[in-house]
């Protein structure tokens, strides 16, 4: 009897709030099918502009081996001033400046000039206020976590004393990271110069949030010319 008086006691949900419960459900799976669908998009436009700039950076820089070179303590700067740093300071915002890879992150893309939004969108970016790669100074190169291709998701697998290679049209610069560090954005002294050259990395920290800035900086250990079969390799692939 018990249970016959809870059923004849319950009620069945009124018609119009089912109505409702199945319109959001329905709302929510269009909106994750989107977000989905944007997602996708978002990486395939990232892979068709990353192929363009490779297609427009010179051979040099782009070329991949899989011959291993040995690492060595050269600091090659001949001739730095009329390659590098003259093809750098003719580039146009938004022109392919270098290949950079870091090792063990999956990162290997070509950044460009300029670190404004629709550079961002298509890569990383040089923030053209800092240094030049070279014998001083630091240069400093931004890029997303999360939206537009997302380069640098995976920045914070980088360690202490993981290797970043950086690929101009005439040379391979090879650094070594010595420092990581989790500050918010008005800590601007992060992208500053330095009498011993560094490699700066900035992304926002946590991913998709611009709460802090996650900054991988790596001081320049080899500075090699690129020529001969193993243009382009980076050491181990």
């Amino acid at each position: 009897m018990a249970q016959l008086d809870e059923k004849q006691g319950s009620k069945p949900m009124p018609r119009a709030l089912r109505v409702a419960l199945y319109v959001i459900a329905f709302g929510l799976l269009l909106a994750a099918a989107a977000m989905l669908y944007f997602s996708f998009a978002d990486d395939l436009r990232f892979a068709e502009d990353q192929r363009a700039l490779s297609a427009a950076l010179p051979t040099a820089a782009t070329a991949v081996s899989t011959a291993t070179a040995t690492p060595t303590s050269t600091l090659d700067f001949t001739g730095w001033e009329q390659e590098d740093a003259a093809y750098w300071a003719s580039l146009k915002t938004g022109g392919a400046f270098a290949r950079i890879v870091v090792k063990g992150t999956g990162i290997d893309d070509v950044a460009v000039k300029g670190a404004g939004s629709s550079q961002l969108a298509v890569a990383p970016g040089w923030i053209v206020q800092t240094d030049m790669p070279g014998p001083e100074g630091n240069c400093a190169i931004s890029g997303h976590r999360v939206t537009h291709g997302h380069p640098f998701r995976n920045l914070d697998r980088a360690g202490i004393g993981d290797t970043i290679y950086l690929y101009s049209p005439y040379r391979r610069y090879r650094y070594v990271i010595d420092r990581i560090l989790r500050v918010t954005p008005d800590h601007t002294e992060v992208i500053a110069y330095t009498k011993v050259s560094h490699l700066t990395f900035t992304t926002c920290d946590p991913p998709g949030r611009a709460v802090k800035r996650l900054v991988v900086q790596a001081r320049l250990v080899e500075v090699v010319l690129l020529k001969g079969p193993a243009v382009g390799t980076v050491p181990g692939s």
